[in-house]
């Protein structure tokens, strides 16, 4: 995982976030220490506390800082915290917890977290937020530091679902790439206050929640599951549909081939970028009845006629504001099958029932 330290600027930026005055600031991944340097000047009677997986930040700490609590601890590790001395007796007693998790696992790796009496995966950013809350006290602070894509990502959103079963969450800031030297990923700063409810109020709510999902548009979307980087050219098959081949809203020939066994999707269709910055020209009408194996950076709206494909690519094109806005990312930017769908919602489209379904469906504008 990557670590940045946090910048004096974004630092002083997340402590303005905070509402109370606290009596105890933590922080479980203090790095050099800079968000509690801070606390304690702005908070110079406040008890600080702070954790780090790094032994040699751990003892540079120590060392720096004699009247703080200083401890090594791997954070994600319940049995490490049990053993971490400075987290001994903190349980349910923390004021305020400032977080600048590490910003990245490679290759998009998930951690598990044991929360509200459940075992639940996430990012690692957010499961390290989401073990911190067991050491906030009632109506407590966390203000924390997340790459942009904890926020928005679908993999962190049933995670975000439970915290808000137990918190008040706002989202304070989005940093501009950079803000970090060195980094030019996006970031953003995210503060909780902390509800005490007891845990089966907590596990009934979320439980009714996953079954309130995003069904208001659930027209056939395909998402593309091809990978390019990683698959040799071949000669015959079907035809890839990359984003290189969608220009100025049309599909060009490809002379890349891949097995039958990808998913495909035949014309009439509308085809968007799911990777990539947003441009109005890659979205694309494809009417061709031949099949297309899609590409894993590419998304197809299917439809039942060409008319009604060129409708909703009018639509898309006449609410482009509307249509970049769904397109986020730390890094790159990308959107999901939920985003679109939920677009769609808001474009009043309604559509069918299912991502795989292979039955038709017909589109009709609302209104």
């Amino acid at each position: 995982m990557d670590a940045y330290y946090t910048p004096t600027a974004v630092a002083n930026k997340t402590l303005s976030q905070v509402r109370g005055r606290p009596t105890s600031v933590a922080d479980f991944t203090a790095g050099d220490g800079v968000l509690l340097r801070a606390a304690a000047d702005r908070w110079p009677q406040a008890e600080i506390i702070a954790t780090d997986i790094d032994y040699t930040t751990v003892r540079l700490l120590r060392k720096a800082h004699p009247r703080w609590h200083v401890g090594r601890c791997d954070f994600l590790s319940a049995s490490s915290r049990a053993l971490s001395g400075a987290l001994r007796d903190r349980s349910g007693g923390v004021s305020l917890i400032l977080l600048n998790p590490p910003f990245s696992g490679r290759g998009g790796t998930r951690a598990s977290v044991c929360v509200g009496g459940e075992v639940r995966s996430c990012s690692k950013p957010l499961a390290i937020l989401a073990a911190s809350i067991e050491y906030v006290r009632p109506n407590g602070e966390i203000v924390a530091i997340l790459p942009a894509s904890t926020w928005d990502s679908d993999k962190d959103r049933d995670m975000w679902r439970w915290l808000r079963c137990m918190c008040t969450i706002q989202l304070c800031s989005r940093l501009l790439p950079y803000a970090f030297p060195e980094c030019s990923a996006a970031a953003v700063i995210v503060w909780l206050k902390v509800r005490r409810r007891d845990r089966s109020s907590v596990n009934n709510q979320c439980k009714d929640l996953r079954a309130l999902d995003y069904t208001a548009t659930s027209r056939r979307l395909v998402r593309g599951l091809y990978p390019m980087h990683e698959q040799p050219r071949r000669v015959g098959g079907v035809r890839v549909i990359h984003t290189t081949n969608i220009r100025n809203g049309t599909v060009l020939p490809s002379h890349r081939y891949a097995s039958s066994e990808w998913r495909q999707v035949r014309g009439p269709a509308v085809l968007l970028p799911r990777v990539g910055m947003p441009d109005r020209n890659k979205i694309a009408i494809y009417l061709d009845k031949s099949p297309r194996v899609l590409s894993d950076c590419v998304i197809a709206i299917a439809c039942s006629s060409a008319s009604e494909a060129r409708d909703v690519h009018a639509i898309l094109l006449s609410q482009w504001r509307r249509v970049r806005r769904i397109y986020t990312g730390t890094c790159a930017k990308y959107t999901t099958l939920r985003r679109v769908r939920e677009l769609m919602s808001r474009l009043e489209i309604k559509n069918g029932s299912s991502d795989e379904s292979n039955e038709p469906r017909t589109w009709r504008r609302i209104g």
